[in-house]
């Protein structure tokens, strides 16, 4: 069929493959997730002095152990944002 590249070049351009949706939405849902840890945790851990958020103990600042975890655990949600977002741009 002689307009076969014409045919199959504008359904493609209109579709997005099942490859490019699926990196979309996973994108979309781990930027939900960092999403939801930093609106989460912003009251107790990144906005705490802010909110002027006290410590259930006692003190004045959090141990050495809870910002290890917090830096951690946030750098691992980053990572998998941008993970997903490189993920993405290889796919489209």
């Amino acid at each position: 069929m002689p307009y076969e590249h014409v045919l199959t070049s504008t359904v493609g351009s209109e579709l997005a493959s099942p490859t490019v949706r699926r990196s979309k939405f996973f994108f979309g849902l781990s930027a939900a997730m960092l999403a939801g840890v930093v609106l989460g945790f912003s009251r107790t851990y990144y906005l705490r002095s802010v909110f002027g958020t006290e410590d259930m103990v006692g003190g004045a600042g959090l141990p050495a152990h809870l910002h290890v975890h917090g830096f951690v655990m946030s750098a691992w949600f980053a990572f998998v944002v941008g993970q997903t977002l490189l993920i993405q741009k290889t796919t489209s």
